[in-house]
């Protein structure tokens, strides 16, 4: 059966610091939500580093800022599956049982790659919103 419509799941993982322990992970139905997520988690960052201020609620940055936050970060890696249904299964019960057959293999993602999203993602909201 042909694949209809393809779904991205990306699995963002993070180590903040250099104990393993702080490793953390993040779920994504796409590259773009992923890069989105990214760029709050970096925010939030920021928000924290000013004293966790209540009372800031506009957070500006330079796309340099998030591109070092990235480097700066002892592990950061994506891994993107693909997975389709066919036109003969039902899209709400493919949502509802998770079930999906592979186009293939996961893809592991490295930093470089990340930063090249990141990158793409804020320059595409900044187009949008100019």
């Amino acid at each position: 059966m042909a694949c209809q419509a393809v779904y991205h799941e990306v699995i963002l993982l993070i180590q903040p610091l250099a104990d393993p322990c702080s490793r953390r992970y993040w779920t994504y139905n796409s590259v773009n939500a992923c890069m989105e997520g990214l760029c709050r988690i970096f925010e939030q960052y920021l928000k924290w580093r000013s004293g966790n201020d209540s009372n800031v609620v506009t957070v500006r940055y330079e796309i340099a800022d998030i591109l070092n936050f990235i480097d700066s970060l002892p592990d950061l890696a994506c891994v993107v599956g693909n997975f389709c249904h066919s036109a003969l299964e039902n899209l709400n019960s493919f949502v509802t049982s998770r079930k999906r057959r592979s186009n293939g293999q996961f893809i592991p993602c490295a930093k470089a790659w990340i930063k090249e999203k990141v990158y793409l993602h804020l320059y595409e909201q900044a187009h949008r919103h100019s």
